[in-house]
Protein backbone atom coordinates (compact mmCIF):
# COMPACT_ATOMS: atom_id res chain seq x y z
CA UNK A 1 0.00 0.00 0.00
CA UNK A 2 2.88 2.37 0.67
CA UNK A 3 3.87 2.26 -3.03
CA UNK A 4 0.38 3.36 -4.13
CA UNK A 5 -1.03 6.92 -4.22
CA UNK A 6 -2.41 8.71 -1.15
CA UNK A 7 -6.02 7.64 -1.73
CA UNK A 8 -5.01 4.17 -0.52
CA UNK A 9 -4.31 5.47 2.99
CA UNK A 10 -7.47 3.80 4.32
CA UNK A 11 -6.33 0.41 3.01
CA UNK A 12 -2.98 0.93 4.71
CA UNK A 13 -4.81 1.83 7.92
CA UNK A 14 -6.82 -1.41 7.72
CA UNK A 15 -3.57 -3.35 7.29
CA UNK A 16 -2.19 -1.70 10.45
CA UNK A 17 -5.29 -2.71 12.43
CA UNK A 18 -4.86 -6.33 11.31
CA UNK A 19 -1.18 -6.25 12.29
CA UNK A 20 -2.21 -4.76 15.64
CA UNK A 21 -4.50 -7.73 16.30
CA UNK A 22 -1.75 -10.19 15.37
CA UNK A 23 0.69 -8.44 17.72
CA UNK A 24 -1.95 -8.31 20.45
CA UNK A 25 -2.60 -12.06 20.25
CA UNK A 26 1.16 -12.62 20.59
CA UNK A 27 1.20 -10.31 23.65
CA UNK A 28 3.44 -7.84 21.78
CA UNK A 29 1.38 -4.98 23.15
CA UNK A 30 3.82 -2.12 22.47
CA UNK A 31 3.94 -3.20 18.83
CA UNK A 32 0.14 -3.48 18.74
CA UNK A 33 -0.24 0.05 20.11
CA UNK A 34 2.23 1.41 17.54
CA UNK A 35 0.18 -0.13 14.70
CA UNK A 36 -3.06 1.41 16.02
CA UNK A 37 -1.37 4.82 16.25
CA UNK A 38 -0.18 4.42 12.63
CA UNK A 39 -3.72 3.60 11.55
CA UNK A 40 -5.06 6.63 13.43
CA UNK A 41 -2.58 8.96 11.74
CA UNK A 42 -3.48 7.66 8.27
CA UNK A 43 -7.23 8.02 8.92
CA UNK A 44 -6.84 11.52 10.35
CA UNK A 45 -4.63 12.59 7.43
CA UNK A 46 -7.36 11.43 5.06
CA UNK A 47 -10.55 12.43 6.91
CA UNK A 48 -9.47 14.84 9.64
CA UNK A 49 -9.71 14.28 13.39
CA UNK A 50 -13.54 14.53 13.57
CA UNK A 51 -14.44 11.30 11.78
CA UNK A 52 -16.21 8.18 13.10
CA UNK A 53 -13.28 5.99 12.01
CA UNK A 54 -11.14 7.85 14.53
CA UNK A 55 -13.55 6.91 17.33
CA UNK A 56 -13.53 3.27 16.19
CA UNK A 57 -9.74 3.18 16.29
CA UNK A 58 -9.68 4.85 19.70
CA UNK A 59 -11.81 1.98 20.99
CA UNK A 60 -9.24 -0.46 19.56
CA UNK A 61 -6.39 1.55 21.11
CA UNK A 62 -8.09 1.51 24.52
CA UNK A 63 -8.43 -2.28 24.30
CA UNK A 64 -4.68 -2.63 23.72
CA UNK A 65 -3.84 -0.26 26.58
CA UNK A 66 -6.23 -2.20 28.81
CA UNK A 67 -4.41 -5.46 28.01
CA UNK A 68 -1.14 -3.73 28.86
CA UNK A 69 -2.46 -3.24 32.38
CA UNK A 70 -3.28 0.48 32.37
CA UNK A 71 -7.07 0.78 32.86
CA UNK A 72 -6.91 4.46 33.86
CA UNK A 73 -5.18 5.47 30.64
CA UNK A 74 -7.58 3.23 28.71
CA UNK A 75 -10.54 5.06 30.27
CA UNK A 76 -9.06 8.38 29.20
CA UNK A 77 -8.82 7.14 25.59
CA UNK A 78 -12.39 5.80 25.77
CA UNK A 79 -13.68 9.15 27.04
CA UNK A 80 -12.08 10.92 24.07
CA UNK A 81 -13.50 8.42 21.59
CA UNK A 82 -16.95 8.47 23.17
CA UNK A 83 -17.17 12.28 23.06
CA UNK A 84 -16.33 12.14 19.35
CA UNK A 85 -18.70 9.27 18.58
CA UNK A 86 -21.67 10.77 20.44
CA UNK A 87 -21.19 14.13 18.72
CA UNK A 88 -21.09 12.49 15.27
CA UNK A 89 -23.59 9.62 15.41
CA UNK A 90 -25.34 9.81 18.77
CA UNK A 91 -25.24 7.99 22.09
CA UNK A 92 -26.92 4.79 20.90
CA UNK A 93 -24.95 4.16 17.71
CA UNK A 94 -23.04 0.86 17.70
CA UNK A 95 -19.68 2.62 18.02
CA UNK A 96 -20.91 4.64 21.02
CA UNK A 97 -22.42 1.54 22.63
CA UNK A 98 -19.12 -0.33 22.22
CA UNK A 99 -17.18 2.52 23.84
CA UNK A 100 -19.70 2.80 26.69
CA UNK A 101 -19.46 -0.95 27.33
CA UNK A 102 -15.66 -0.84 27.30
CA UNK A 103 -15.74 1.98 29.85
CA UNK A 104 -18.02 -0.14 32.07
CA UNK A 105 -15.65 -3.11 31.76
CA UNK A 106 -12.77 -0.87 32.81
CA UNK A 107 -14.75 0.32 35.83
CA UNK A 108 -15.31 -3.33 36.75
CA UNK A 109 -11.55 -3.98 36.48
CA UNK A 110 -10.95 -1.03 38.80
CA UNK A 111 -13.34 -2.54 41.34
CA UNK A 112 -16.12 0.03 40.82
CA UNK A 113 -18.79 -2.64 40.39
CA UNK A 114 -21.84 -0.50 41.16
CA UNK A 115 -20.87 2.18 38.63
CA UNK A 116 -20.07 -0.47 36.02
CA UNK A 117 -23.40 -2.22 36.61
CA UNK A 118 -25.32 1.05 36.29
CA UNK A 119 -23.69 1.81 32.93
CA UNK A 120 -24.25 -1.71 31.59
CA UNK A 121 -27.93 -1.76 32.56
CA UNK A 122 -28.38 1.53 30.67
CA UNK A 123 -26.63 0.03 27.62
CA UNK A 124 -28.91 -3.03 27.72
CA UNK A 125 -31.99 -0.77 27.75
CA UNK A 126 -30.66 1.58 25.03
CA UNK A 127 -29.64 -1.30 22.76
CA UNK A 128 -33.04 -2.96 23.14
CA UNK A 129 -34.92 0.26 22.34
CA UNK A 130 -32.88 0.93 19.21
CA UNK A 131 -32.04 -2.54 17.90
CA UNK A 132 -34.38 -5.00 19.65
CA UNK A 133 -33.90 -7.71 22.29
CA UNK A 134 -31.96 -10.05 20.03
CA UNK A 135 -29.16 -7.69 19.02
CA UNK A 136 -25.53 -8.50 19.63
CA UNK A 137 -24.77 -5.17 21.35
CA UNK A 138 -27.36 -6.02 24.02
CA UNK A 139 -25.93 -9.54 24.42
CA UNK A 140 -22.38 -8.25 24.90
CA UNK A 141 -23.54 -5.89 27.65
CA UNK A 142 -25.45 -8.74 29.33
CA UNK A 143 -22.28 -10.83 29.23
CA UNK A 144 -20.38 -8.05 31.01
CA UNK A 145 -23.14 -7.90 33.63
CA UNK A 146 -22.75 -11.65 34.12
CA UNK A 147 -19.04 -11.09 34.81
CA UNK A 148 -19.97 -8.67 37.60
CA UNK A 149 -22.46 -11.21 38.99
CA UNK A 150 -19.67 -13.81 38.99
CA UNK A 151 -17.35 -11.51 40.95
CA UNK A 152 -20.11 -10.92 43.47
CA UNK A 153 -20.74 -14.69 43.64
CA UNK A 154 -24.36 -14.16 42.56
CA UNK A 155 -24.08 -17.30 40.47
CA UNK A 156 -27.82 -17.84 39.93
CA UNK A 157 -28.25 -14.39 38.32
CA UNK A 158 -25.01 -14.92 36.41
CA UNK A 159 -26.30 -18.18 34.90
CA UNK A 160 -29.65 -16.62 34.00
CA UNK A 161 -27.93 -13.80 32.13
CA UNK A 162 -25.57 -16.16 30.33
CA UNK A 163 -28.55 -18.25 29.19
CA UNK A 164 -30.05 -15.14 27.63
CA UNK A 165 -26.75 -14.28 25.96
CA UNK A 166 -26.56 -17.84 24.64
CA UNK A 167 -30.05 -17.54 23.11
CA UNK A 168 -29.16 -14.23 21.40
CA UNK A 169 -25.85 -15.52 20.06
CA UNK A 170 -27.47 -18.66 18.66
CA UNK A 171 -30.20 -16.56 17.02
CA UNK A 172 -27.64 -14.19 15.47
CA UNK A 173 -24.76 -16.54 14.60
CA UNK A 174 -26.26 -20.04 14.56
CA UNK A 175 -25.52 -22.96 16.89
CA UNK A 176 -22.04 -23.88 15.66
CA UNK A 177 -20.23 -20.56 16.02
CA UNK A 178 -17.05 -19.65 17.90
CA UNK A 179 -18.79 -16.87 19.87
CA UNK A 180 -21.48 -19.31 21.02
CA UNK A 181 -18.69 -21.57 22.29
CA UNK A 182 -17.23 -18.66 24.28
CA UNK A 183 -20.53 -18.07 26.09
CA UNK A 184 -20.97 -21.80 26.74
CA UNK A 185 -17.45 -21.90 28.17
CA UNK A 186 -18.44 -19.16 30.64
CA UNK A 187 -21.66 -21.02 31.42
CA UNK A 188 -19.75 -24.23 32.18
CA UNK A 189 -17.54 -22.32 34.64
CA UNK A 190 -20.62 -21.02 36.46
CA UNK A 191 -22.20 -24.49 36.59
CA UNK A 192 -18.96 -25.85 38.03
CA UNK A 193 -18.83 -23.10 40.67
CA UNK A 194 -22.41 -23.99 41.64
CA UNK A 195 -21.34 -27.59 42.22
CA UNK A 196 -23.16 -28.99 39.17
CA UNK A 197 -20.16 -30.82 37.79
CA UNK A 198 -22.07 -33.19 35.50
CA UNK A 199 -23.88 -30.32 33.76
CA UNK A 200 -20.62 -28.36 33.56
CA UNK A 201 -18.89 -31.27 31.80
CA UNK A 202 -21.76 -31.68 29.31
CA UNK A 203 -21.58 -27.98 28.49
CA UNK A 204 -17.79 -28.09 28.17
CA UNK A 205 -18.00 -31.09 25.82
CA UNK A 206 -20.28 -28.98 23.59
CA UNK A 207 -17.72 -26.16 23.72
CA UNK A 208 -14.97 -28.54 22.60
CA UNK A 209 -17.16 -29.84 19.77
CA UNK A 210 -17.88 -26.34 18.44
CA UNK A 211 -14.30 -25.15 18.80
CA UNK A 212 -12.91 -28.22 17.07
CA UNK A 213 -15.40 -27.64 14.24
CA UNK A 214 -14.82 -23.90 13.87
CA UNK A 215 -11.22 -23.32 14.98
CA UNK A 216 -9.53 -26.72 15.14
CA UNK A 217 -8.08 -28.82 17.97
CA UNK A 218 -4.78 -26.94 17.90
CA UNK A 219 -6.28 -23.48 18.43
CA UNK A 220 -5.78 -21.16 21.41
CA UNK A 221 -9.49 -21.26 22.29
CA UNK A 222 -9.58 -25.07 22.21
CA UNK A 223 -6.64 -25.16 24.63
CA UNK A 224 -8.41 -22.64 26.88
CA UNK A 225 -11.41 -24.98 27.08
CA UNK A 226 -9.11 -27.87 28.01
CA UNK A 227 -8.27 -25.94 31.18
CA UNK A 228 -11.93 -26.20 32.16
CA UNK A 229 -11.97 -29.91 31.37
CA UNK A 230 -8.88 -30.44 33.52
CA UNK A 231 -10.50 -28.61 36.42
CA UNK A 232 -13.56 -30.88 36.22
CA UNK A 233 -11.31 -33.96 36.09
CA UNK A 234 -9.57 -32.74 39.25
CA UNK A 235 -12.93 -32.34 40.98
CA UNK A 236 -13.89 -35.89 40.00
CA UNK A 237 -10.62 -37.20 41.48
CA UNK A 238 -9.13 -38.24 38.14
CA UNK A 239 -5.77 -36.53 38.63
CA UNK A 240 -3.99 -38.61 36.00
CA UNK A 241 -6.45 -37.54 33.29
CA UNK A 242 -6.19 -33.91 34.47
CA UNK A 243 -2.40 -33.98 34.20
CA UNK A 244 -2.67 -35.23 30.61
CA UNK A 245 -5.33 -32.61 29.75
CA UNK A 246 -3.32 -29.73 31.21
CA UNK A 247 -0.21 -30.97 29.41
CA UNK A 248 -2.09 -30.98 26.11
CA UNK A 249 -3.31 -27.42 26.76
CA UNK A 250 0.24 -26.26 27.57
CA UNK A 251 1.58 -27.71 24.30
CA UNK A 252 -1.12 -25.92 22.27
CA UNK A 253 -0.53 -22.61 24.07
CA UNK A 254 3.22 -22.90 23.50
CA UNK A 255 2.63 -23.48 19.78
CA UNK A 256 0.06 -20.69 19.34
CA UNK A 257 1.13 -17.86 21.66
CA UNK A 258 4.62 -18.82 22.71
CA UNK A 259 6.50 -20.85 25.29
CA UNK A 260 6.74 -17.92 27.72
CA UNK A 261 3.12 -16.71 27.45
CA UNK A 262 1.12 -16.47 30.73
CA UNK A 263 -1.40 -19.07 29.53
CA UNK A 264 1.42 -21.53 28.76
CA UNK A 265 2.83 -21.07 32.25
CA UNK A 266 -0.64 -21.31 33.80
CA UNK A 267 -1.38 -24.63 32.05
CA UNK A 268 1.98 -26.08 33.10
CA UNK A 269 1.50 -25.08 36.71
CA UNK A 270 -1.98 -26.64 36.73
CA UNK A 271 -0.37 -29.79 35.33
CA UNK A 272 2.13 -29.67 38.21
CA UNK A 273 -0.68 -29.57 40.78
CA UNK A 274 -2.42 -32.51 39.11
CA UNK A 275 0.83 -34.50 39.15
CA UNK A 276 1.32 -33.69 42.85
CA UNK A 277 -2.24 -34.84 43.55
CA UNK A 278 -1.36 -38.13 41.85
CA UNK A 279 1.87 -38.44 43.90
CA UNK A 280 4.02 -38.10 40.76
CA UNK A 281 6.50 -35.76 42.44
CA UNK A 282 9.42 -36.28 40.05
CA UNK A 283 7.24 -35.48 37.04
CA UNK A 284 5.80 -32.48 38.91
CA UNK A 285 9.27 -31.09 39.65
CA UNK A 286 10.37 -31.63 36.03
CA UNK A 287 7.31 -29.80 34.68
CA UNK A 288 7.65 -26.96 37.20
CA UNK A 289 11.25 -26.44 36.06
CA UNK A 290 9.87 -25.35 32.66
CA UNK A 291 8.35 -22.27 34.34
CA UNK A 292 11.08 -19.70 35.13
CA UNK A 293 11.57 -18.73 38.76
CA UNK A 294 11.91 -15.07 37.75
CA UNK A 295 8.82 -14.49 35.64
CA UNK A 296 9.05 -11.57 33.22
CA UNK A 297 7.00 -8.42 33.80
CA UNK A 298 4.24 -9.48 31.40
CA UNK A 299 3.75 -12.77 33.26
CA UNK A 300 4.30 -11.29 36.72
CA UNK A 301 1.24 -9.05 36.21
CA UNK A 302 -0.79 -12.24 35.82
CA UNK A 303 -1.18 -12.68 39.58
CA UNK A 304 -2.70 -16.19 39.56
CA UNK A 305 0.28 -17.59 37.63
CA UNK A 306 2.78 -16.29 40.19
CA UNK A 307 0.65 -17.42 43.13
CA UNK A 308 0.03 -20.88 41.68
CA UNK A 309 3.74 -21.36 41.03
CA UNK A 310 4.61 -20.58 44.66
CA UNK A 311 1.79 -22.85 45.83
CA UNK A 312 3.17 -25.73 43.73
CA UNK A 313 6.65 -25.17 45.17
CA UNK A 314 5.18 -25.14 48.68
CA UNK A 315 3.38 -28.44 48.07
CA UNK A 316 6.53 -30.11 46.72
CA UNK A 317 8.48 -28.82 49.74
CA UNK A 318 5.80 -30.27 52.05
CA UNK A 319 6.16 -33.69 50.46
CA UNK A 320 9.94 -33.40 50.84
CA UNK A 321 9.53 -32.47 54.55
CA UNK A 322 11.20 -29.09 53.99
CA UNK A 323 9.03 -27.02 56.32
CA UNK A 324 11.10 -23.83 55.99
CA UNK A 325 10.89 -23.81 52.19
CA UNK A 326 7.19 -24.71 52.28
CA UNK A 327 6.38 -21.83 54.63
CA UNK A 328 8.32 -19.35 52.49
CA UNK A 329 6.48 -20.34 49.32
CA UNK A 330 3.09 -20.38 51.05
CA UNK A 331 3.74 -16.81 52.24
CA UNK A 332 4.55 -15.73 48.66
CA UNK A 333 1.52 -17.57 47.26
CA UNK A 334 -0.79 -15.83 49.73
CA UNK A 335 0.84 -12.43 49.11
CA UNK A 336 0.53 -12.78 45.33
CA UNK A 337 -3.11 -13.85 45.56
CA UNK A 338 -4.13 -11.05 47.94
CA UNK A 339 -5.73 -8.97 45.17
CA UNK A 340 -7.99 -11.81 44.05
CA UNK A 341 -11.63 -11.79 45.24
CA UNK A 342 -12.06 -13.33 48.69
CA UNK A 343 -14.09 -16.25 47.29
CA UNK A 344 -11.67 -16.95 44.41
CA UNK A 345 -11.15 -20.71 44.26
CA UNK A 346 -7.38 -20.40 43.82
CA UNK A 347 -6.90 -18.19 46.88
CA UNK A 348 -9.23 -20.39 48.94
CA UNK A 349 -7.30 -23.52 47.93
CA UNK A 350 -3.97 -21.95 48.89
CA UNK A 351 -5.31 -20.89 52.31
CA UNK A 352 -6.76 -24.35 53.03
CA UNK A 353 -3.49 -26.09 52.16
CA UNK A 354 -1.57 -23.54 54.25
CA UNK A 355 -3.82 -24.23 57.24
CA UNK A 356 -3.21 -27.96 56.75
CA UNK A 357 0.56 -27.32 56.70
CA UNK A 358 0.32 -25.21 59.87
CA UNK A 359 -1.67 -27.92 61.65
CA UNK A 360 0.89 -30.57 60.68
CA UNK A 361 3.61 -28.23 61.97
CA UNK A 362 1.82 -28.01 65.36
CA UNK A 363 0.95 -24.33 64.75
CA UNK A 364 -2.59 -24.81 66.01
CA UNK A 365 -3.47 -21.16 66.67
CA UNK A 366 -2.01 -20.06 63.35
CA UNK A 367 -3.99 -22.77 61.53
CA UNK A 368 -7.19 -21.59 63.18
CA UNK A 369 -6.45 -17.98 62.17
CA UNK A 370 -5.95 -19.09 58.54
CA UNK A 371 -9.22 -21.03 58.63
CA UNK A 372 -10.98 -17.90 59.92
CA UNK A 373 -9.90 -16.11 56.71
CA UNK A 374 -11.72 -18.62 54.50
CA UNK A 375 -14.92 -17.49 52.74
CA UNK A 376 -18.15 -18.90 54.09
CA UNK A 377 -19.67 -20.97 52.75
CA UNK A 378 -16.74 -22.65 51.02
CA UNK A 379 -16.91 -22.55 47.20
CA UNK A 380 -18.79 -25.53 45.78
CA UNK A 381 -15.95 -26.15 43.34
CA UNK A 382 -13.31 -26.61 46.06
CA UNK A 383 -11.46 -29.89 45.54
CA UNK A 384 -12.83 -32.79 47.64
CA UNK A 385 -9.43 -33.39 49.26
CA UNK A 386 -9.35 -29.75 50.44
CA UNK A 387 -12.95 -29.84 51.66
CA UNK A 388 -12.07 -32.93 53.67
CA UNK A 389 -8.98 -31.15 55.03
CA UNK A 390 -11.14 -28.32 56.34
CA UNK A 391 -13.55 -30.78 57.97
CA UNK A 392 -10.65 -32.61 59.62
CA UNK A 393 -9.15 -29.38 60.89
CA UNK A 394 -12.50 -28.32 62.33
CA UNK A 395 -13.09 -31.76 63.85
CA UNK A 396 -16.18 -32.36 61.69
CA UNK A 397 -14.98 -35.49 59.88
CA UNK A 398 -14.84 -39.15 60.80
CA UNK A 399 -11.47 -39.31 59.07
CA UNK A 400 -8.73 -39.50 61.81
CA UNK A 401 -6.76 -36.31 62.31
Amino acid sequence: WQRLPGEHRLDRARSHTVLARVAEQSSQLAEAEAHVHSALKLVQDLHGTRHIQTAILQERLAQVVRLAGDPLRARSIVAEGLELSESLVGRNHLTSLALRRLDADLLEELGQLDAAEEQLLAIVDDAERRYGRFHISRAVALNSLAAIDFRRRDLATCETRLREVEAIYKAVFGIDHADVATILNNLSNVQRERGRHGAARETMDEVLRIRELTLGKNSYDYAFSLLGVGRLEILSGDWQAAAVTYGQAAEIFAATVGDQHPETHSARIRQVHALIDGNQLDAAATTLAKVPVELDARVARNIPVVALRHWAQARIAMYNNDATMAEEHFAEAIRNSADLPAADIRRTSILVEFALFQAHSKQTSAAQATLDDLPQPLPASLEPRLKDAVQRLLGQSSVPR
